[in-house]
């Protein structure tokens, strides 16, 4: 008796997906980029608001530094890694930001599509730039 699950195709996924091109598994740059810049204005905002005081400025000076590592170490691991596309004449070459938004983005969890992972990405760094944004407008308002 032959097993129903080993002579059809596999309707229920039950087989692994084949693994991706590692190219997929990196973020491209443009989406680095908006993290920077989501960080360096949480920073900015930062050192408005709160880095007028004396006694804040070491404070801030620390949240600065973990504001570079915190961006700078994925980028040096991105610039370091593998995740390249072999061109026609066998030199790698990154993907294109409109390719990896179109194609999938592989996860510990599984794949999602890269528009996807770009908004689960972005979206809570950028609100947390859009809230300091406006709590440094609210200081600069309310303060003399």
């Amino acid at each position: 008796m032959t097993n129903p699950q080993t002579t059809r195709s596999d309707p229920a996924g039950t087989t692994p997906p084949r693994p991706l091109d590692p190219a997929y598994r990196r973020l491209p740059g443009p989406i680095f980029a908006l993290i920077g810049a989501g960080l360096a204005s949480v920073v900015v905002m930062g050192w408005l608001a709160f880095g007028a005081s004396n006694d804040t400025v070491m404070t801030m000076f620390i949240a600065s530094v973990f504001a570079a590592v915190a961006l700078g170490t994925p980028i040096l691991l991105a610039r370091t890694s593998r995740g390249r596309i072999p061109g026609a004449d066998g030199r790698a070459r990154p993907v294109g930001t409109a390719r990896w938004l179109h194609g999938p983005f592989e996860t510990l969890t599984g794949r999602v599509s890269g528009r996807t992972a770009a908004i689960q990405i972005l979206l809570p760094v950028l609100a947390v730039a859009l809230g300091f944004v406006l709590i440094a407008l609210e200081l600069a308002l309310v303060q003399p």
